[in-house]
């Protein structure tokens, strides 16, 4: 679609984003309200997003997806007249991501090149509605992974988000405001853990209405002693993962209150519903592999100011580990091989299109495993007893295991027939076991058919 013009809504609404921004008084820090000073490397998948049009400026949070692509909230590039869908950033509509630094100004910088809005972007009422972006960054200059700077993946499914799970948030929110009274991100990035509350932002005097329960989150405290703040708006909401390594985003944050009021928490998109179109313009797996292991004793609703008592992000993460799922999921790729068709059989191949370190027993001792559809969906398949998310709508069916073919350097696989019977394919990569190890790297596919 073509750039959006900047309507009179439009501009109205970017008014409302500076006008929120305002609120900051000057000298004083709303970051993550009660949150501790974050180590970057438990949250490194968390980047400053920044938005300039002419003398106004926005500050939110944002999420790396990968060395090029970025989660955001819609409403937080509205000031550069975004509206849904696709769109080039022309040279008048600054867009830059800062990231890899606890001190965002420090941090290095990225310009954005290529928005896309979700088309069903709504901003009626007091709640935006599917409020949620991709932005692309430009190739020149892509995102330079470290320690404090990685990827992190999206929760496909979130029905485990029930009352009290456990969830991480950061940002820089504001710091003080400028001769225009505009406030910019305080300087340190801060984090808190709190709940989800799902039974309190429907409530009448809450949201009410407004609040839809099957594409937002509600999360926060009931004794408004932690939240988010302005200017964190666009950050992950995160939990914990089945496979104790990197923790998953099922959130984006979209309407922050900071602790204004104990009757209205905070208010977060869904990811799991917008899963399939982030991975159409990311062009590789951003779903998570494993499935949500919510903790529920970690928030920081009493003591807010101390660090979580079980971790960082909500709890201890594997960084190492939380790296090579990382690296996994940006490499892997499933293809129809060159002659898609021979002597009656399809023929396919799974294959890492960069090297991936860290993985025990080495990358190809791993074996993979191609999974059938109806369609393209988010099926959970138990795969040697460990539950995967798949790409897939059912019935989902397990049609082939391969081994490393290191002729092909690739996992070749063909299974029977050659008509298009509307057969939709996701490969499911497993690494060898090892007794140095004990666990095993689960990475699945994007679909193909």
């Amino acid at each position: 679609m073509a750039r959006a013009a900047f309507s009179t809504a439009w501009a109205m609404a970017a008014m409302s984003i500076v006008s929120l921004l305002s609120l900051a008084h000057s000298g004083t820090d709303a970051t993550v309200l009660g949150g501790y000073k974050a180590d970057l490397r438990y949250f490194a998948h968390q980047v400053a997003v920044i938005v300039k049009k002419g003398a106004d400026e926005v500050s939110c949070g944002g999420t790396i997806l990968s060395s090029q692509y970025v989660l955001t909230a819609a409403h937080c590039i509205g000031l550069a007249g975004f509206g849904p869908g696709e769109s080039a950033v022309p040279i008048d509509s600054q867009i830059t991501v800062r990231y890899g630094n606890e001190d965002w100004l420090l941090g290095d910088t990225a310009p954005v090149d290529h928005v896309w809005v979700h088309q069903e972007y709504e901003t009626n009422g007091t709640l935006k509605q599917k409020d949620i972006a991709v932005l692309r960054l430009s190739s020149a200059n892509p995102i330079a992974y470290s320690k404090r700077a990685r990827p992190i993946k999206l929760a496909p499914e979130d029905n485990k988000m029930t009352l009290g799970a456990d969830v991480a948030i950061a940002g820089w929110g504001l710091g003080s405001a400028n001769a225009s009274g505009v406030a910019t991100p305080a300087r340190t990035i801060k984090g808190t853990t709190v709940n989800t509350i799902p039974d309190m932002c429907p409530v009448a005097t809450v949201w009410g209405s407004d609040y839809v329960p099957s594409a937002m989150l509600c999360a926060g405290c009931d004794t408004s002693k932690a939240d988010s703040c302005h200017g964190d708006d666009g950050g992950a909401l995160t939990t914990t993962s089945s496979s104790a390594g990197c923790a998953i985003v099922v959130g984006v944050a979209s309407q922050t209150v900071c602790g204004e009021s104990t009757l209205k928490p905070s208010v977060y998109t869904r990811v799991a519903p917008f899963v399939a179109w982030i991975e159409s313009i990311v062009g590789i797996p951003v779903r998570s592999t494993y499935e949500l292991n919510p903790r529920r004793d970690c928030d920081q609703c009493v003591n807010p100011s101390d660090p979580p008592p079980c971790g960082n992000a909500p709890a201890t993460v594997d960084r190492q580990r939380c790296k090579v799922e990382g690296d996994l999921a940006e490499a892997f790729k499933l293809s129809f091989d060159s002659q898609r068709c021979i002597n009656g059989r399809t023929r396919l191949r799974a294959r890492f299109t960069k090297p991936v370190g860290g993985v025990p027993g080495g990358l190809n001792g791993g074996v993979v495993y191609l999974l059938a559809g109806t369609m393209a969906g988010r099926e959970v398949f138990t795969l040697d007893g460990t539950r995967v998310n798949t790409p897939l709508s059912g019935p989902v069916a397990q049609v082939a295991k391969a081994n490393y073919n290191a002729a092909a350097k690739a996992w070749k696989i063909r299974v029977p027939g050659c008509a298009n019977n509307g057969t939709t394919y996701a490969a499911v990569y497993r690494s060898a076991p090892s007794p140095n190890a004990p666990y095993l790297y689960y990475q699945v596919s994007l679909p193909v058919s």
